[in-house]
Order: structure tokens, then C-alpha cells, then sequence
């Protein structure tokens, strides 16, 4: 049922969203894409087909590979990888369904909580996005499922530890955040009431398990991009805020909600079910996530990131409703339809708010001049670029770092040399909006360029908090695309 209301939700987005793909599928999504395609071509791990790059989670490019192999086309590649997450996603909420079941609650609270998911747009969005959102929610609502039953009956057999630890390995691949879900897993087993022996002997089990999976890819990073952690990373960890009072502010605030959430688990862990102690173990997980995402509050507020916290809700929400006594849930019930019809209509309004409908237009239009106006090998390089590579089809240079190399993000642009490395790559054309600024950037390059196209449009939504905001993207011509012609 999740699959058939999911899809009638994503229908819905399809028949009265013009600019369909470009608003449900964010530009971090074609980063993943773009690089699909051009490993199926043969041009090995590259966004742009000349930089190599591992800015992305593993498991999912993975996936995408073979079907970007299938699918030459990129609009059947867009079809493939949504219809593929709608899989996982609905496998993911069957699996959740599951450990519902087996705790002893009434299925009514979580199908209803299930729908008021799957009907919302703006909460779908979260995990069906062209991102390795799906692929972890499902990989997050099996090790729910599994270890809800192993919390409740611990099996002895070491293999079972080794099994679920690589189990977390795979979530840790879906998306490397999910490596501090494996920590507080090996907490909950170093808590639990078993003799000493046989925790350590589980946590090692447990340990090696999640190593066996992990490792290869850390090792893998580390000799072909002399780090173990992808150049995405590393990137959001460069502009890490530096300062002392905010930092603070954020360690206060994990030490506050995550210790005092770990002592609540602590105290109640003998009395608690499988059920219930996973909610606890995956609370602390999502808790310490969001703090680790405060770090770098330019990226803190994507919301595929807090897709975990979605999850715990879910349940917390199913559970409390199937709690109630027959009479009170009844009128519940029809409350929370009055105020989930609500947040579903707030849900739409966020897709499909006149005022921000100008704005995926301007970008589609930028696209469509890029290939009528510039050549096949014309080289693009761009911030925000997956979506402009993507349906331009141009090779084109990501310039934010996340899905460029090593190489150019700290041996040219975090040392002021961009500009150096444009030049060294013979970039023809340069893709680059900005927000209220309505001179054209020709002063903001070291080399002269010229404006090849220039569209102003204005945007209200949610990304500016519904106030009107002037937007004018620009297509700037070098001198090396002259020099060419």
C-alpha cells in the first residue's frame, strides 16, 4: 500500500509540476548521475570526464552504474533511478512494518503515520530525491528490524554479531554518516546487562564485521585519493565554522539532548524491549548526527540529511497512537487527519508555489541555450553544475569542489587559484547565478570574459523564507572559447 500511495504522490508532482525533474531531484542528485554516465562510458569515476572525484556514497553510485550502462538515454535514466527508489523506499517502510508488527503494537498508528508520510511531498522529498536517500532509508529500516529482534533475543553465536556488523557496513556505504550509527550500536552492546565477557566478545564480532565492509572502501579512497574520507567531505569539513561561541554552542547542545537520552537508555535498558531500546539506540544516533551537521552550517540544512530523525518519527508517532485506548485514538485520529491534510496541503505548496516556479524555469532555460548555442566540446564549468552538465550534456567543471578532485579543491581554489585552474583546463564557458546582484560578474574573473547569455527572474519560496529575491543567471564566454573559434 506505502508503494501505491508513494506513487500516486509522485504522479501527482509529474502531471503539475512543468519542471518535474529539476524539482524533485536536487543538483547534488545529477552530481551522482553525471557520474553514472560517464563510468558507463569508460571515463572512469569523473563528474566531468577529465577530473577524477569520489565525491559521492558508494553504494549507490554502484547502483546507478549499471543503470546508466542500460539506460543512454538521460531521461530514461531519470526514470530508471526514480523508479528504483521508489523500491527501496517501499522495501524500506515494509521492513519498518515488520518490526512494528513483532513488537506487539497495532498496526493502525504506523500505517497511519506510513501515509501521512508517503501523501506529503515535502517529507517525501527527503528520500526520494536522486540522491542514496532511498537506498539508506532502506538499509536503516533493516538494521532496525534486525536489531529489534538480536536486542531482544541476543543470539551466542558469534556470527550473528559478525553478520549484523556488516550489515552496518552496508548502511555505512548507503551513506557514511550512517558510521555513527554503528558507534552507538556498539555502545547498546557494551551497556547491555550480559557478562563482561560476552560483550567484548560481541563488540569484537560486531567491530570486525562492520570493518570487513567499510575498510576496502577507506583503503580504496586513501590510495587513489590520498584520503579516506571522499573529497565531498572533506570539502564541508573545510569550511567547518570557526567559531568558539558557536562550536560551543553546538557541543552544549550534544552533550545536553544526546547524554541525557543515552542516561534515559541507560537506566531503563533491562526493562526495555528490542523495539523500544533500538528507537533508543537510533535517537542518539540521529541526535548526534544533526550536531555533526551544525558544524558546517552552509550545509546543515539539506533536508535528505535529517532523513534518519524522519524515521525515529515515524515510529515514535505509530507507536504512540497505537498506544492510546480504543475511544481516545478514535478521536485522534480525526484531529490528526485535519492537521495531516494540512501539512500535506503545506507540502504541495512548497512544489508548487507560483513564485518559485520562475526560478526552475530560468535554469531550464539557461540548459536549453547551452545546447543550442555552444558547441559539442565546449568545456562549461559551473557551481551547482549537476543539473546544467546533465540535461546540457556539455563536459562541464563542477567549481564548488564537491564532485571535482583533490587536486583542485587545495591545490587551487582554497588557495585563491580557481581562476588558474579554469585556465589550465581551457574552460570556454562559465555557468553562474547570483541573488540580487544585477551587474553582470565580469570583474570577479582574473582573465577578461563577455556575457554569452543573461536571464533575471525573481523567486519567492521556501529557500528564501517566501520573500521576493531577484535571481539573474549568467553564461560568460572566456577567451579561450574564442581562441578555439
Amino acid at each position: 500500500m506505502t508503494a501505491v500511495l508513494l506513487g500516486l504522490t509522485l504522479a501527482a508532482l509529474r502531471i503539475f509540476q512543468p519542471e518535474f525533474w529539476i524539482a524533485i531531484f536536487p543538483d547534488d542528485a545529477y552530481y551522482y548521475l553525471r557520474t553514472a554516465q560517464n563510468l558507463a562510458r569508460g571515463l572512469g569515476s569523473s563528474f566531468d570526464g577529465i577530473n577524477k572525484t569520489n565525491g559521492y556514497h558508494p553504494l549507490w553510485m554502484l547502483a546507478l552504474w549499471p543503470l546508466a550502462s542500460i539506460f543512454r538515454s538521460p531521461e530514461w535514466l531519470l526514470r530508471a533511478a526514480l523508479a528504483v527508489q521508489v523500491l527501496f523506499a517501499a522495501a524500506g517502510f515494509g521492513f519498518l512494518a515488520l518490526a512494528f508488527r513483532e513488537s506487539g503494537r497495532k498496526m493502525t498508528g504506523f500505517m497511519i503515520a506510513a501515509a501521512l508520510t508517503v501523501l506529503n511531498p515535502l517529507l517525501v522529498s527527503t528520500f526520494i530525491d536522486g540522491l542514496e536517500s532511498a537506498l539508506y532509508f532502506m538499509t536503516l529500516s533493516l538494521t532496525f528490524l534486525l536489531w529489534a529482534r538480536i536486542s531482544e533475543k541476543p543470539p551466542a553465536r558469534s556470527a550473528a554479531w559478525l553478520g549484523i556488523g556488516a550489515l552496518l557496513g552496508i548502511v555505512f556505504l548507503s551513506r557514511l554518516d550512517g558510521g555513527l550509527l554503528a558507534l552507538w550500536m556498539g555502545i547498546a552492546i557494551l551497556i547491555s546487562d550480559r557478562p563482561l565477557k560476552s560483550r567484548i566478545k560481541k563488540a569484537a564480532g560486531f567491530g570486525l564485521g562492520f570493518l570487513i565492509i567499510a575498510a576496502p572502501y577507506l583503503i580504496y579512497n586513501l590510495i587513489e585519493f590520498g584520503h579516506p574520507v571522499p573529497i565531498s567531505g572533506r570539502v564541508k569539513a573545510f569550511f567547518m565554522s570557526h567559531d568558539p561561541k558557536y562550536l560551543a554552542g553546538v557541543a552544549a547542545l550534544f552533550v545536553v539532548v544526546a547524554g541525557s537520552t543515552f542516561i534515559l537508555h541507560f537506566v531503563l535498558r533491562r526493562r526495555l524491549s528490542g523495539f523500544a531500546g533500538t528507537l533508543f539506540t537510533y535517537a542518539e544516533f540521529c541526535i548526534s548526527a544533526a550536531c555533526y551537521y551544525l558544524l558546517s552550517p552552509a550545509f546543515a540544512f539539506a533536508v535528505w540529511y535529517y532523513l534518519p530523525a524522519l524515521l525515529v518519527a515515524i515510529l515514535v508517532f505509530g507507536w504512540i497512537l497505537s498506544s492510546l485506548p480504543e475511544k481516545e485514538r478514535k478521536g485522534l485520529v480525526s484531529a490528526l487527519a485535519g492537521a495531516g491534510l494540512l501539512f500535506i496541503c503545506l507540502g504541495y505548496l512548497v512544489f508548487f508555489f507560483p513564485g518559485a516556479q520562475s526560478f526552475l524555469k530560468t535554469q531550464d532555460e539557461v540548459t536549453v541555450w547551452i545546447k543550442t548555442h555552444t558547441r559539442q566540446d565546449d568545456l562549461l564549468a559551473a557551481w551547482s553544475s549537476g543539473a546544467i552538465a546533465y540535461f546540457s550534456g556539455r563536459q562541464t567543471i563542477n567549481l564548488d569542489g564537491l564532485a571535482n578532485s583533490p587536486e583542485y579543491f587545495f591545490d587551487y581554489r582554497a588557495k585563491g587559484k580557481r581562476d588558474e585552474f579554469m585556465k589550465k583546463m581551457g574552460v570556454d564557458y562559465i555557468v553562474v547565478y547570483y541573488h540580487f546582484d544585477a551587474r553582470p560578474p565580469l570583474d570577479k574573473f582574473s582573465f577578461p570574459v563577455k556575457t554569452a547569455l543573461e536571464l533575471k527572474t525573481s523567486y519567492r519560496g521556501p529557500g528564501n523564507f517566501f520573500r521576493r529575491s531577484t535571481i539573474t543567471y549568467y553564461v560568460l564566454q572566456t577567451p579561450f572559447a574564442e581562441a578555439a573559434e
